[in-house]
C-alpha cells in the first residue's frame, strides 16, 4: 500500500523545496510514499481528508500559515479529530512554537526549522518519514495479531486492535476476555496469557490490558479508561509501571 503525504506551507518556494526533499527520499526507499497534496491553503488539506476519508496520513505542516488562515497547530488539531492515526511534523522558524505544540498535547514526529541548513532540514524530513513508516508497520502488525483461546473444543480468535483486557472470572480457573464488540469466558490463567502475549500490560494480580486501546489513565484514582467509559482499576504496586507504559501510547495521563 502507498502512504499519503500532505504538505501545507504558505511560502511557495519552501513548499517546492519540501516536495523535492520528500520526492528524493521516496526515490531511494522501497516503501510507497505518495504526495497526495502540497498546498499553501489549509482548507484544501481539510477538504481532501473529508472527501477521501484519509486514514494514517503523513503531514508536514507550517505552523505560521499567515493571518488569513488557521495556523498549523489548529490544523493539526482538526486533523487529529478526523485522522486519528496521523503522523505529523511541524515546520517553523521560532523555537517558542515548540512549547505551544507541547501545551496542546499534539504528538509530532519532528520539528523542521526553515532557517536551518539544508543538510539538517533534509535529515529531519528523512527521520520523519522513516519514523512514520516504523509506526505504520507497528500498527499493521498489531492489527493482524490475534488472541487465541478455546471454549470447549472450539478455538476462538480476537484481533488485538479490538482487545481491551482480560481478567480473572468469578468462576475458578476461568478468565473473562473483553473486546470492543464481544465478551467471552474461557479456561486459563493470567500467568499463562502474560507469557504468551508479553505486549499485554499487568495492572493488578487479576487483570492484564491491551495498552494500545487505552484512552486515558487517571493516576490519582488509579483507573484506566477505554472507549465508551469502560474502565479497570490499577493496583498501587503496578501504578508506576502503568504510567510509564502509557506515556508511549497516549497523552491523556492525569
Amino acid at each position: 500500500m502507498f502512504h499519503r503525504i500532505f504538505i501545507c506551507e504558505d511560502n511557495p518556494i519552501q513548499l517546492l523545496s519540501l516536495k523535492q526533499y520528500v520526492a528524493n527520499y521516496s526515490a531511494f526507499h522501497e516503501h510507497d510514499f505518495s504526495i497526495s497534496l502540497a498546498t499553501q491553503l489549509p482548507e484544501e488539506i481539510k477538504q481532501f481528508i473529508e472527501t477521501f476519508d484519509v486514514r494514517g496520513g503523513i503531514y508536514f505542516l507550517d505552523i505560521d500559515l499567515g493571518k488569513k488562515h488557521i495556523n498549523g497547530i489548529e490544523l493539526a488539531k482538526w486533523i487529529r479529530e478526523h485522522d486519528a492515526e496521523a503522523k505529523i511534523s511541524f515546520i517553523t522558524t521560532h523555537d517558542e512554537m515548540v512549547s505551544k505544540v507541547i501545551k496542546e498535547h499534539l504528538e509530532c514526529l519532528s520539528f523542521i526549522y526553515k532557517d536551518d541548513d539544508i543538510t539538517n532540514i533534509h535529515n529531519e524530513i528523512n527521520y520523519s518519514l522513516s519514523e512514520a513508516q516504523k509506526r505504520i508497520d507497528a500498527i499493521e502488525k498489531t492489527n493482524q495479531k490475534q488472541l487465541s483461546f478455546k471454549i470447549g473444543r472450539e478455538e476462538h480468535f480476537i484481533n488485538f486492535n479490538k482487545l481491551l483486557y482480560i481478567k480473572v472470572s468469578d468462576v475458578i480457573h476461568r478468565l473473562v476476555v473483553v473486546a470492543k464488540d464481544e465478551q467471552s469466558e474461557f479456561y486459563g490463567t493470567i500467568y499463562e496469557i502474560s507469557k504468551r502475549y508479553p505486549e499485554l500490560l499487568q495492572v493488578d494480580r487479576s487483570c492484564i490490558v491491551n495498552p494500545q486501546n487505552i484512552v486515558s489513565f487517571d493516576s490519582k484514582q488509579r483507573k484506566i479508561f477505554f472507549e465508551n467509559g469502560i474502565s479497570v482499576d490499577v493496583s498501587r504496586r503496578n501504578a508506576k509501571n502503568v504510567k510509564k507504559t502509557m506515556e508511549q501510547y497516549c497523552n491523556d495521563i492525569q
